[in-house]
């Protein structure tokens, strides 16, 4: 990320008032001396053979070395790494005559720190360049936060396009590539691969995408029942197996020296207590212990492992007329069957669960009591064109009112059959994705401020974002954001979606009550389930019940 200015106006040190104020300062030096020992951004000087020539206490504190020792240094010195393309950048503004904008990755001490740095030229008395001044101000922690949002959101995008596989695929083989390829191609992880095992535990088939050359050697080695260290414990007991040291504990795996940079999460596929096999991805390091990542792979696994029951069902209930009532019966889907007279002649248990009403209070009703008003004219004109035989469409979405009167979205797949007697009945399966689609809207909400905090510059425009934000994706009743002023050693209300009493728009930051004061003074996060039971919590809003609070880092 780099540009130039195509206009550098000279400082002014003629002003009379400046020149009073220098005079009493001891000159301009000591003004320029107390603003490079104040500046928390860095400041150098190097000359044109590359040596420092000037630098701040801000610098030497990044460089962990006295001003003494850096003086007369070159990047080749302090920066072994990336030290040509700093010299570079010198090169570039030194010969343009003009200021330059990058943004530089400096690895210390094995930890990577992300500057925006300007580097501006210096001429002599007769114009000719003689050094280079660069002024860099630090952004690691805006960039890494950028770059997690930025993954979280291919991982949910990757995840939306897994769950829209599943529901429309029907061939296994065509499903698992697919969960591969699409879990791949969005970048969301660098590699997946799926292990399908029989009763045994012994491999049946393997998909991946994203290994390289190392998939034949992974595939080699599961087929030959030696597990990699992660595959063998995640056989062996749910949840998300995570290697923290592959090294020492998974040397023997072809994927370490692919991408030894990786870490690998690895989950069980399994629905209603059947095993069908294995899923692992490979993501960067620094995102596998965070819990988020972990709880979203897991439903990942959870997903797919549904997926594959589906289809097994699936193709169960095809074989016989006895297994297709079986399967019904236990259908992750809902399932009822409709007369010609608008009444449900028979329900599944799944369908119970989705309505919260049982059969008893459900058979023989008109299916239209159990429809909100927005869906009701829609699902009855779409039955009555496909009992008459028109051709409408099979899938699609509407509402259904439960027994407590909330609203669940669900997915319908619908056909005509004839009984025996010739009746024409319609049998519908209902899916409930309630849960999936306020997944779309977290995704789009989270998705929306990520591209806020990638665009806006406003920090009150940020701040209001990020309320609205948890507020929609956390499900919250209200929302603050609070900042800390050092100055006034105070928080100080910055953003809000309920309206706050004025006299908490500044709370002490040096107090004993105070949710927000504590998590600010400790840096840990606090949630009170009940704020009453809390002698520190301070009633801000008299109808809350509970509290969460996050800081800011």
């Amino acid at each position: 990320m780099e540009g130039a200015s195509n206009h550098t106006e000279p400082v002014d040190f003629s002003s009379e008032l400046f020149r009073t104020v220098a005079g009493r300062a001891g000159g301009i030096e000591r003004i320029l001396r107390a603003v490079l020992a104040g500046a928390q951004e860095i400041v150098f000087v190097k000359d044109i053979d590359g040596r420092y020539i000037l630098v701040n206490p801000a610098f030497a504190r990044f460089v962990g070395r006295p001003i003494t020792q850096i003086i007369g240094k070159t990047d080749s010195e302090l920066f072994p790494t990336e030290a040509e393309a700093l010299r570079n950048d010198d090169r570039r503004v030194l010969s343009a005559g003009k200021p330059v904008h990058t943004m530089d990755r400096i690895t210390l001490a094995g930890e990577e720190r992300i500057f925006l740095t300007t580097k501006i030229p210096i001429p002599d008395e007769s114009g000719s360049e003689i050094a280079v001044c660069g002024l860099a101000a630090e952004i690691t922690g805006e960039v890494r936060v950028r770059e997690q949002l930025t993954h979280l959101n291919r991982v949910l995008h990757a995840i939306r396009k897994v769950n829209q596989l599943i529901t429309r695929e029907k061939d296994k083989n065509r499903l698992l590539q697919g969960v591969c390829d699409d879990l791949a191609e969005t970048r969301g992880y660098r590699g997946v691969w799926i292990a399908l095992l029989d009763s045994d535990g012994s491999l049946t088939s393997f998909f991946h995408s994203g290994l390289g050359r190392a998939a034949t050697a992974v595939q080699g080695m599961l087929k030959s029942g030696r597990f990699m260290e992660c595959a063998r414990r995640a056989r062996e007991r749910p949840g998300v197996v995570v290697i923290a040291d592959p090294a020492s504990e998974c040397g023997d795996c072809p994927l370490l020296r692919e991408a030894p940079e990786h870490r690998k999460l690895v989950a069980r596929l399994e629905y209603d207590g059947k095993l069908y096999g294995l899923i692992a991805a490979e993501i960067p390091r620094e995102y596998a212990a965070v819990k988020q990542e972990q709880e979203l792979f897991s439903e990942l696994a959870e997903d797919v492992g549904f997926g594959l029951y589906r289809l097994e069902a699936e193709a169960a209930r095809r074989e016989s007329e006895e297994r297709f009532r079986s399967i019904v019966e236990n259908s992750h889907a809902g399932i009822m069957m409709i007369d010609a007279n608008y009444r449900i002649v028979y329900m599944n248990d799944s369908l119970t669960r989705i309505f919260g009403w049982e059969r008893d209070e459900v058979i023989g009703h008109d299916f239209r009591e159990f429809l909100d008003e927005e869906s009701r004219e829609l699902v009855a004109e779409r039955y009555r064109r496909r009992q008459a035989g028109e051709d409408v469409p099979a899938r699609y979405e509407f509402n259904v009112l439960g027994k407590d009167g909330a609203k669940r979205r669900v997915e319908a797949a619908s056909s005509v059959i004839r009984d025996a007697a010739g009746e024409v009945r319609t049998i519908a399966q209902l899916l409930d994705i309630t849960a999936r689609k306020r997944m779309e809207e977290r995704l789009r909400a989270i998705y929306s401020l990520t591209r806020q905090l990638a665009l806006s510059t406003d920090p009150e425009e940020i701040a209001d974002g990020a309320v609205k934000t948890a507020r929609k994706v956390l499900g919250m009743q209200d929302c603050s954001l609070y900042l800390i002023d050092r100055e006034k050693e105070a928080l100080v209300l910055a953003a809000h979606s309920l309206a706050v009493d004025p006299k908490y728009h500044e709370l002490p930051l040096a107090s004993e009550r105070g949710i927000m004061a504590v998590v600010a003074q400790t840096g840990v996060a606090a949630y009170l389930p009940d704020v009453s039971r809390d002698p520190r919590y301070i009633p801000v809003r008299e109808e809350n019940r509970s509290e969460l609070c996050v800081p800011l880092k």
